[in-house]
């Protein structure tokens, strides 16, 4: 009898403990500073959630952005968003133009095929008015499994995604397409003012010897926005810039590509924020930490 109420006890516990999905939201988070580093925008969501041992799972992710509290600027934390589906992968806050650039990505697990994960992707631009522009949306694999047995997979990056220019002026478009043979990358650049685009698209292919290499995409100081990735010999890969010639990366190390613009979650003093339970957090100054730009020699 002992042994049987212990068994059902635990019963008790894992079902507890894994539980069932419900409705949750709250802040999960993320948040970047504006481009000149005096405000901050952070995500706030709502989901499916299922309770785990060590987290929560999430599901069926909507996203709603808020500038926050700073320095004075605001009493309160203040929406300029509806709620979206999908999760922000990336979040750009040009202030000095007034607008966010949002990239999202919405799973769609009814579409898996057992590694094969497929999403659909969202590139917004948003006025602080909360007008929305979309600047396109993609259905496309989120993980390619490429191996026989269909045991692993690999990350297909930007599907599409946006990266607005240091000086707010311009925004890089990047679309990819992957399959397990080769991995082809657009790049178009539109006026962040009228989102016409300047000059003609530039396709490359982002295979290296025949195999798919993770890629990534930064704006880099002397206003050229590159494709690189990694090598034994350090970044390869190219910069581009409307109505001129790609040229080959030379000499940079990989923390000019990190962080991709002169928004994200940290300042050009080295200074991380988050959110905890809607409080802005905010690191010590870093010196040593990856801001944008390259670091000095």
């Amino acid at each position: 009898m002992k042994q049987t109420l212990s068994s059902l006890f635990l019963i008790c516990i894992i079902i507890t403990l894994s539980g069932c999905w419900e409705d949750m939201e709250g802040w999960n988070g993320s948040a970047a500073w504006s481009d000149d580093d005096t405000d901050i925008v952070a995500v706030y969501e709502y989901f499916k959630g299922q309770k785990t041992v060590s987290t929560t799972k999430k599901k069926d992710i909507e996203s709603e952005l808020y500038l926050m509290p700073f320095d004075g600027l605001r009493d309160e934390a203040l929406r300029i968003t509806m709620k979206s589906p999908g999760r922000i992968n990336d979040l750009f806050y040009m202030k000095s133009a007034n607008y966010l650039i949002v990239n999202r990505e919405q799973r769609l697990t009814n579409l898996d095929q057992d590694m094969n994960k497929m999403s659909h992707f969202y590139v917004d631009k948003v006025s602080l008015n909360g007008t929305v522009n979309s600047l396109g949306s993609r259905q496309a694999l989120t993980m390619i499994s490429c191996d026989a047995q269909g045991r692993s997979a690999t990350t297909t990056g930007e599907v599409i995604s946006g990266f607005p220019s240091p000086d707010a002026e311009t925004i890089a478009l990047v679309e990819t397409n992957t399959s397990c043979q080769d991995k082809t990358v657009s790049i178009s650049f539109l006026s962040a003012q009228t989102l016409e685009q300047i000059g003609d698209s530039f396709v490359d292919n982002t295979t290296v010897n025949g195999q798919l290499v993770p890629t990534d995409y930064a704006w880099l100081e002397n206003g050229r926005f590159a494709k690189v990735s990694a090598s034994f010999q350090g970044p390869v890969g190219f910069t581009y810039a409307p109505n001129t010639m790609p040229e080959p990366l030379e000499g940079l190390a990989y923390d000019c590509f990190f962080p991709a613009s002169n928004s994200s979650d940290i300042n050009e003093n080295g200074v991380y924020v988050s959110i905890s339970e809607g409080e802005i957090q905010l690191s010590a100054p870093d010196p040593l930490a990856n801001t944008f730009g390259c670091p000095n020699p």
